[in-house]
């Protein structure tokens, strides 16, 4: 059981929360701005938010999320919510008119509805769905309610981590999202090449999204907007990552033998299915020498193949070209009947 203390001082006020013995503080904190300001009733709710209510004479007085939130002159009445650990003021708001109003009582239901009574002189005194709406004279009691909301926390823990690089495309986008008041959330995300990033789903419950299989070595952009089941919404930052380079294809060698033998590798972060390769050797005595192979091959990521042109009889130079995929190398060689030799 957590124990409240709200004690009234010439300029303003304080909260504090001991532990169930008594016998250490788990929150103490000053409220309140420059002038006058008192602390009169003070409530828990089931998440243990702290509703204070009272009055200020301070024009300063810290307003968050609130209805009213200009001092009104004289004194103000004020109803304000702080978070369970006493560091967040998650809601705060003037209520008054342009003399003197003193709140007194507080109350609040299971809904997390705030209901504060005291007396004003206002005859301006804000009203809404009243019974009586009329000032009455000299000092009136008045009884109000307020249903007070935070925004829900901005998303956070983003998976894939902000600037991550080599990413799989089949990458799934992860994040937490938390309300102050613990209610229900719903997200908006937004996602794509572009900054800002276009919105690719609305008012989902999971905080999870497939953007389906990717491009490779492309950076995405990606938002995430929370909203609570009271409309209420904050936009959390622009993430971005990188996806893997995918299959990474080159010509690591040319070599002789018994025929022409090329070295494919990958050095990329996917294997590479299907690619088209060719060798192409002319040359030798009277240009007789004019010989095109072409296949296909799979490597894996991270692995190199062989491919060949066979043995072929000839004599004499040789220019021997061999492509894969968009990349082109050339080499000279010589071919002595069956056997070829390339120059380094």
């Amino acid at each position: 059981m957590l124990t409240m203390i709200a004690i009234m001082v010439i300029m303003m006020f304080f909260v504090t929360t001991l532990n169930q013995n008594g016998t250490s503080f788990v929150f103490s904190t000053y409220v309140g701005g420059t002038s006058h300001d008192t602390g009169r009733s003070l409530k828990l709710d089931g998440n243990n938010h702290v509703y204070i209510t009272g009055r200020t004479g301070s024009q300063d007085f810290p307003i968050v999320n609130g209805y009213d939130d200009t001092y009104n002159g004289g004194y103000d009445a004020y109803v304000m919510k702080l978070s369970s650990t006493g560091k967040i003021l998650l809601n705060s708001t003037f209520h008054g008119g342009t003399t003197y109003e003193w709140a007194s009582s507080l109350d609040i239901d299971n809904a997390g509805r705030a209901y504060i009574t005291g007396w004003t002189d206002s005859t301006n005194f804000p009203i809404s769905n009243a019974y009586d709406p009329s000032y009455n004279g000299f000092y009136d009691v008045f009884v109000s309610k307020f249903f007070f909301d935070a925004s829900p926390y901005p998303p956070k823990d983003p998976n894939p981590p902000d600037t991550s690089i080599l990413v799989p495309i089949n990458t799934l986008l992860k994040w937490n999202g938390s309300d102050p008041d613990n209610d229900t959330l719903s997200y908006d995300v937004y996602f794509g090449t572009l900054i800002p990033p276009p919105k690719s789903v609305s008012n989902q419950s999971e905080s999870i999204f497939n953007p389906g299989i990717l491009q490779y070595n492309t950076t995405y952009y990606w938002q995430i907007v929370v909203w609570d089941n009271h409309n209420l919404q904050v936009a959390g930052p622009i993430w971005h990552f990188t996806t893997e380079q995918g299959a990474l294809l080159n010509i690591e060698e040319i070599k002789g033998g018994l025929g022409i033998n090329v070295v494919i590798a990958n050095t990329g972060t996917a294997s590479a299915s299907g690619v088209d390769w060719q060798i192409h050797v002319e040359g030798g005595l009277l240009g007789k020498i004019n010989k095109i192979i072409n296949g296909t091959i799979n490597i894996p990521a991270g692995e190199s193949r062989t491919v060949g042109t066979g043995m072929f009889f000839g004599f004499g130079p040789l220019t021997i070209t061999a492509k894969v995929a968009d990349e082109e190398k050339t080499a000279e060689g010589t071919q002595i009947i069956i056997f070829s030799m390339v120059k380094k």
